[in-house]
């Protein structure tokens, strides 16, 4: 799958109410994306689109795959998106308080951390920096330590370094109240 400016946002699907919370890894659809990779066939790729805010209607899109949580993780994704759903956290931005609660959830709750990735936190969108540790606490998966196993590169090498610094992402994607 190759974004670029072409990339039809109809083809990104929004999952239903009961198929969330989930975890995800992906690249986030930025409107475009620099043409000479695809992603490998070796797992399961969806096109996601996701509501977020609460009332604000955010919306994100992610070519991502869905990542299966431990079994000790799963109760705890609930009792996140519980606690954040009906916050119509980010519906005019995110307060400094709110993003630092939502740090400390994520140290409570999984021994993780959104240092890096925290910009997109909002109602339903709870990024979690995307590191080899940080998926290892999530899931049981085999996920390569380099993401970048996942995709097919073409033989510039421009195209491997081209989005390289934060191409990867990983949320939880929890219902919104809209």
């Amino acid at each position: 799958m190759m974004f670029n400016e072409d990339t039809d946002l109809s083809e990104f699907n929004f999952l239903s109410e009961e198929q969330l919370p989930i975890v995800v890894l992906g690249i986030i659809h930025r409107g475009s994306r620099p043409e000479g990779y695809n992603l490998k066939a070796i797992r399961e790729w969806t096109k996601i689109g996701h509501q977020s805010a609460g009332h604000g209607c955010h919306h994100i899109y992610i070519q991502g795959t869905i990542l299966e949580p431990k079994p000790d993780i799963a109760h705890q994704i609930k009792i996140l998106n519980d606690k954040w759903l009906e916050s119509d956290c980010g519906i005019f931005g995110v307060s400094l308080d709110e993003l630092m609660e939502y740090r400390m959830d994520l140290k409570t709750l999984f021994e993780v951390d959104c240092n890096i990735s925290h910009q997109h936190f909002e109602e339903a969108i709870y990024p979690i920096d995307c590191t080899p540790d940080n998926i290892k606490r999530l899931t049981n998966e085999n996920i390569p330590e380099n993401l970048d196993d996942f995709i097919e590169f073409d033989d510039k090498p421009f195209s491997r370094l081209a989005g390289m610094i934060n191409r990867w992402s990983l949320f939880i994607l929890g219902q919104n109240c809209d």
